[in-house]
């Protein structure tokens, strides 16, 4: 074991020494529910630093298996829970969100199974989703040997933690029972002992972590402001109750369709402008007339194909890769998301424009060529390859 290995098993040793009988020293701690209800993750936080632990009550085969030796052979991914796919294992493992440096130490207690890990990328990460009341997923392979997902919920309202009473009741007492929930700091609850005001609210766990006792049943929503729950609201999933509201970032692709859709009928159902006679109409010039001519076909097939279409399209679109990111989008602000989708409008329009204009041009050179009996072929190639690029533009979008 080298020195820096060696340097780090000491770091854990006392940080799990610490973590379960000395919590007074702690500044707060926040609480993670996992997505099976048979486990819990804690996020504490020094003057010095932060570090975390993970708890899977009663243990699981794949989470021994995966964190019971550290070999630096590791791999520990910390992603969106949205990506992750039940039995694929790559999906829970992308490549951009790997954690460089991620160091634990196994141990068990009685029948459960715990890890404490040191990791600054990793809480950080963490601390990002727990900020935003979003979910997470955090992954770990063990290569040539096994490898483990969970999904986890950031606690931000204490009816989460009641709702977790009707899903594991055995979890949720034994969560109860933890040091960190009577002698730490809890900063989104905002309270020293949050086993207390549970108990207050009517439950009650016996020591086998029985719930003996519990108030009239209601089904809560876990951001909802407790003086507006009645017992007729919907009981939701822990995992699916972080927020109430919903997030309108993740539909702006509606806003895109809509827009598709509006322009569509508008070409359909907008009548043309008769033409009224004795009417003298002043003639567009100047750029005005370059984009007419471009519309109607007008240009050049070669300029209208290779500068406009290609180049200048290309040119437009390429800030989308950056701006069409799910983690740009999940970090975006109002006044930035309506910017987004402002430019995703002057997109679509400008392909629209793009296509349409080079297509027409393709049609007066094929209409050219074939008043000379010359070869076609470039037209219909050009032709295809737009084609071709609507398909693969749908079907990325898809």
């Amino acid at each position: 074991m080298n020195l820096k290995k060696k340097l780090f098993s000491i770091i854990l040793f006392f940080s799990v020494i610490l973590n379960f009988s000395n919590s007074f020293a702690k500044e707060s701690v926040s609480i993670l529910l996992e997505k099976d209800h048979k486990g819990i993750m804690v996020i504490y936080r020094y003057p010095s630093g932060s570090d975390g632990i993970i708890i899977s009550y009663g243990g699981y085969k794949w989470f021994k298996e995966v964190y019971k030796s550290r070999t630096n052979n590791e791999q520990t991914f910390i992603q969106p829970a949205k990506f992750g796919v039940s039995g694929d294992m790559k999906s829970w493992m992308l490549q951009r969100y790997e954690i460089d440096d991620f160091y634990f130490e196994f141990r068990t207690r009685g029948d459960d199974q715990y890890i404490n890990f040191l990791s600054s990328q990793a809480i950080n990460e963490i601390e990002g989703y727990i900020t935003r009341g979003k979910r997470f997923s955090l992954a770990t392979l063990q290569p040539e040997k096994a490898w483990y997902a969970g999904t986890w919920t950031p606690v931000k309202n204490i009816n989460t933690l009641k709702n977790l009473s009707l899903k594991n009741s055995r979890t949720f007492c034994m969560i109860l029972s933890e040091d960190f929930m009577i002698n730490a700091f809890n900063k989104e609850l905002k309270t020293n002992d949050v086993s207390q005001l549970i108990i207050d609210s009517g439950y009650q766990c016996n020591n086998n972590f029985e719930l003996v006792s519990k108030p009239k049943p209601k089904k809560y929503e876990a951001d909802k402001d407790p003086s507006q729950l009645t017992s007729t609201d919907e009981t939701k999933s822990s995992n699916e109750t972080v927020s109430s509201n919903k997030n309108y970032k993740n539909y702006w692709w509606v806003v895109i369709i809509l827009a598709l859709g509006a322009f569509f009928l508008y070409t359909k159902t907008v009548p043309k402008p008769k033409k009224v006679k004795r009417i003298v109409k002043s003639k567009p010039t100047g750029f005005k007339k370059d984009l007419i001519n471009y519309w109607q076909g007008k240009v050049s097939y070669g300029f209208s194909y290779w500068v406009c279409l290609t180049i200048i399209g290309t040119i437009i679109s390429l800030p989308a890769l950056y701006f069409f990111t799910d983690q740009f989008i999940d970090s975006a602000s109002e006044l930035v998301l309506l910017f987004i989708m402002i430019y995703a409008l002057f997109i679509i329009v400008s392909q629209i424009y793009l296509i349409v204009g080079t297509w027409r041009s393709a049609e007066f050179y094929k209409a050219q060529k074939k008043k000379l009996k010359q070869s076609l072929i470039w037209g219909y190639l050009g032709q295809i390859s737009i084609v071709l690029s609507i398909i693969r533009k749908f079907a990325e979008f898809f």
